[in-house]
């Protein structure tokens, strides 16, 4: 098997383009009752029309969900444990928010959707977790990533929450070349991203190897080849 993600997908020439991939953004999903659940969103072409996908972080645990953009300013989206949603776009001040519904199996539930940059509703930038210096409260841990065909690269995580659970950012980075990454730490050892390139990454952590922590999981890239990662720190 050649050398999936990180060499031949993320660092080597590929049909896969950064311009193209999908983006990620956070928002934070106010339920009826005025609870705040985070949730992620990673749009194949937030520019346009076109698939979502994503999760939403319950303090029981991260449900996924699948979607798309059939027409502007409209979203709608299934979880894996069958709830449907739909949301349309409300301008409010400078910025926006989606507001919709979840429909469950015996009746509707309104939802909003905010931006959490704390902009008034604006979108999020994309994170730049490629250079500068980390926001206040952020560790920072390197690692070396080992695949599956002895395959390596660096790899920067910078934990939000390291002592409990949280968003994780970072990059993978080989012969100079970088490719960043969002997600999150949803339950104590577990840990899972996504790249701006498009490949999906899962991690448990496992026994720590002569005094250093090493995280054992999956890769998978868009087409949905996987291959088996290990990340051990620096």
């Amino acid at each position: 098997m050649k050398h999936l993600l990180i060499l031949c997908i993320v660092f080597c020439s590929s049909s896969l383009s950064l311009v193209n991939a999908g983006e990620l953004r956070r928002y934070q999903l106010f339920l009826e009752d005025g609870t705040g659940v985070p949730a992620t969103i990673v749009w194949d072409n937030i520019a346009g029309l076109g698939n979502i996908s994503g999760g939403l972080d319950y303090p029981g645990g991260l449900i996924s969900f699948q979607g798309t953009n059939p027409r502007s300013g409209y979203i709608t989206f299934e979880t894996e444990n069958g709830v449907s949603a739909e949301l349309t776009r409300e301008t409010v001040g400078g910025g926006f928010v989606w507001v919709g519904w979840f429909h469950y199996v015996d009746h509707s539930e309104p939802i909003r959707l905010v931006p959490s940059d704390g902009a008034k509703g604006k979108p999020v930038p994309a994170p730049n977790t490629t250079s500068g210096k980390p926001a206040a409260g952020v560790t920072v841990r390197n690692y070396l990533a080992v695949d599956q065909d002895g395959g390596n690269a660096q790899i920067t995580i910078n934990w939000s929450n390291i002592n409990g659970l949280g968003a994780i950012s970072g990059r993978f980075k080989k012969n100079g070349q970088a490719v960043s990454f969002d997600g999150m730490n949803p339950e104590s050892g577990y840990i899972w991203f996504r790249d701006t390139v498009g490949n999906y990454y899962e991690f448990r952590k496992g026994q720590s190897e002569g005094g250093k922590v090493r995280w054992s999981g999956s890769a998978t890239t868009p087409s949905g080849e996987s291959a088996a990662l290990w990340l051990t720190q620096q």
